[in-house]
């Protein structure tokens, strides 16, 4: 078993902090590729190939930009790898190393996502964790000769390819379900959008100024973009500092985020909890049937309609109001047919999870796999032929 020499990466390349400029137009939408920690999340050490936003060449100058580098996401959360090989920008979420020789990026992507953990555990902070220029300069990683270097990333670009390949059928195996329980929604719903439809404002009501409790026994609700439905985040169950400023849910309430409606965040809370001002709360009248509800305002009949009514310069800024969401429009069936469609979308659905449960379980082991297996490599845990 060989002994890997450790190295500062101080000394492997130079490090390089991000920033973002300021919000004017004239510096997003550009051909320079912004990149974000989210951006990251799941790269693994592979090449960046998606991001939400772009800089223009004066947007550059708020911001940092690098090629042939390994950018790495310091906060929010510790740990997101990807290689650049092209031009890219990057916000102070990220930092990013420029190894001397280009031809050491496969590697270096890889080892860092071996040392995650560690990089997690050499944050600092209270409000969150953050991995500063200091700490990471002096975070030092195996770093064996040059040839050895381009050996172990031969390698393991082999390995991991192959257990890629299998997380990518399984990420379409997923795709595939999901598309079909939208499509068996829409299927469904059809009928009823060609028939009298009302406006939302007649069937709920806004909820605000609600008196709430003071003590730490609600949950903040949270979301990740798109959601099957309103729920809460047991790993944040805390008392905001000013209360008198988030709003209360009850179960069965509407709840949207008023920045990511366009995107599908929205739905029926099955909790009791409390929301920031970024989210809009509506309840519906008594006799409209929530789970029905919830299959209507997700559907591909309004996500479309959130886009077109939400404003905003861009869409990292554009905002759903009630004024706009509450004019939209939406069949009311009778109670009786609301309950029987409810009752088949939420069997399908029932049968959905389970399956994608079962994928996910498998993606599970798969990422676990190809994890040890660059840790035990670039540790020298495991000779490579």
């Amino acid at each position: 078993m060989r002994e890997p020499r450790l190295t500062p990466l101080k000394f492997i390349g130079e490090i390089v902090s991000g920033g973002t400029p300021k919000s004017h137009p004239e510096n997003w939408g550009g051909p320079v590729p912004f990149v974000t920690p989210p951006d990251l999340n799941g790269v693994d050490g592979g090449v960046v190939s998606n991001w939400e936003r772009s800089l223009t060449e004066s947007g550059m100058a708020g911001s940092a930009a690098v090629c042939n580098a390994v950018l790495l996401s310091c906060r929010a959360p510790i740990g997101h790898v990807g290689v650049v090989t092209d031009l890219v920008a990057f916000n102070q979420g990220c930092k990013a190393i420029v190894p001397e020789r280009p031809e050491d990026l496969r590697y270096l992507g890889h080892v860092l996502v071996a040392y995650r953990e560690a990089l997690q555990a050499a944050g600092r902070g209270t409000t969150f964790l953050e991995l500063s220029t200091t700490e990471l300069a002096a975070f030092q990683i195996p770093w064996p000769a040059p040839d050895m270097r381009e050996r172990i990333a031969d390698y393991l670009n082999r390995e991991t390819g192959e257990i890629n390949a299998m997380i990518a059928k399984l990420d379409e195996l997923t795709k595939t379900l999901r598309d079909r329980l939208v499509g068996e929604a829409h299927r469904v719903l059809a009928p009823w959008f060609a028939k009298d439809i009302q406006p939302i404002w007649s069937v709920m009501r806004p909820i605000k100024d609600q008196n709430h409790p003071t003590e730490e026994v609600l949950s903040v609700y949270r979301d990740y973009g798109v959601i099957p439905k309103a729920s809460r985040d047991d790993n944040h169950n805390r008392t905001p500092e000013n209360l008198t400023t988030y709003q209360l849910v009850e179960p069965g309430d509407v709840v949207i985020n008023k920045m990511k409606a366009w995107q599908g965040s929205l739905g029926v809370s099955a909790y009791r909890g409390i929301v920031s001002p970024d989210y809009q709360v509506a309840r519906p009248d008594s006799g409209v049937n929530s789970r029905y509800l919830h299959s209507v305002l997700r559907s591909r009949f309004m996500i479309p309609q959130y886009k077109v009514r939400s404003t905003g310069v861009r869409p990292s800024q554009w905002r759903l109001y009630w004024a706009e969401f509450a004019d939209l429009h939406i069949p009311m069936p009778t109670a009786n047919e609301q309950k029987r469609i409810a009752d088949h979308l939420d069997e399908i659905t029932g049968r959905t999870d389970q399956m994608l449960a079962k994928v996910t379980d498998l993606k599970t082991l798969l990422l676990k796999r190809r994890a040890a297996l660059i840790t035990d490599v670039v540790t020298g845990q495991k000779d490579i032929a």
